[in-house]
């Protein structure tokens, strides 16, 4: 009735090790405060028996600015990629011409990664990553402009004209 196997995460487990990839444990333990790097390089060691608590992944989200495991959870979970609130309404400079510009940009750069996979007819973990990785990031830029553009449309000090209709019920 019972079974031994553990339930595996792929996405998870695919952002943890992209983020003990690309980040450098050792100044990252140490801007958190953690005991050793040792530890923290045991925790994002998929084989090792310890694992990342919910505290430490806000805490070294937090440090590196680098969402990705936490991306991986919600990908898991089959959630959209995370987003930070005040990205896009604090500088002018993200326009909704901008943001476009980054989404045919995200786009160019995903269907660049899926011609090498059809020229290789093949597809190596490290490059179905990549395209995950591009693909959520298109994704969270595709949010992003949808907060602009409805932020836009219709500012909290205008009401809309079509608000003081009636409607008149027939009989």
């Amino acid at each position: 009735m019972f079974t031994d196997e553990k339930a595996t995460h792929d996405h998870v487990n695919n952002a943890i090790r992209s983020f003990a990839k690309n980040e450098n444990l050792t100044s990252l333990a140490k801007a958190i405060c953690y005991y050793s790097p040792q530890v923290l390089r045991n925790k994002l060691c998929l084989s090792q028996p310890h694992q990342l608590t919910v505290n430490e992944l806000v805490d070294i989200t937090l440090a590196s600015n680098n969402r990705s495991i936490v991306d991986g959870v919600l990908f898991q979970l089959g959630c959209l990629p995370s987003q930070v609130f005040t990205e896009g309404h604090s500088d002018s400079s993200n326009s909704i011409t901008n943001s476009l510009l980054k989404i045919c940009s995200d786009a160019g750069s995903l269907s660049e990664l899926t011609l090498e996979v059809r020229d290789k007819q093949g597809v190596t973990e490290l490059v179905r990553h990549d395209i995950v990785k591009q693909a959520m990031v298109l994704m969270a830029e595709l949010r992003r402009l949808v907060m602009l553009v409805d932020s836009k449309a219709f500012p909290p000090s205008v009401i809309p004209a079509y608000s003081n209709c009636t409607v008149a019920v027939a009989s």
